[in-house]
């Protein structure tokens, strides 16, 4: 016996909208991976992978332009002094919440960059 189009349809989306309801953390989005994510509006992803440790926050900002965000990552390194240039962030899409690529360059107190990556992010 063969079930009716329709009621197939209505079933598919039965399951997806009680997952999207009743699992309302963010997840990662396959066919969009990048949905949630807001860049910086220089941002370029070619340019990001030029970046080198020892680099100057000059050099950096010369290169990708200026952050989204800058942070002192005090809770997480107490003793050191680390700061953060922070080229995306959550939020971009209205409908859903979905991870977010969080990309970012860490520097040391003398302002030279000691880290950078890319990394999702479910919060």
């Amino acid at each position: 016996m063969r079930m009716p189009k329709n009621l197939l349809l209505y079933f598919i989306l039965f399951i997806g909208l009680t997952f999207y309801f009743f699992f309302p953390r963010e997840q990662y989005f396959i066919f969009n991976p990048r949905i949630d994510t807001k860049f910086a509006p220089t941002f370029n992803e070619n340019k990001f992978q030029l970046i080198d440790r020892g680099m100057s926050r000059f050099e950096v900002e010369k290169l990708l332009g200026p952050p989204l965000t800058i942070d002192t990552l005090k809770y997480f390194y107490p003793n050191q002094s680390v700061y953060a240039l922070n080229y995306s962030q959550d939020g971009a899409c209205s409908w859903g919440d979905f991870a977010w690529l969080d990309v970012f360059v860490l520097f040391d107190k003398d302002w030279k960059v000691s880290l950078y990556g890319q990394a999702y992010r479910n919060d």
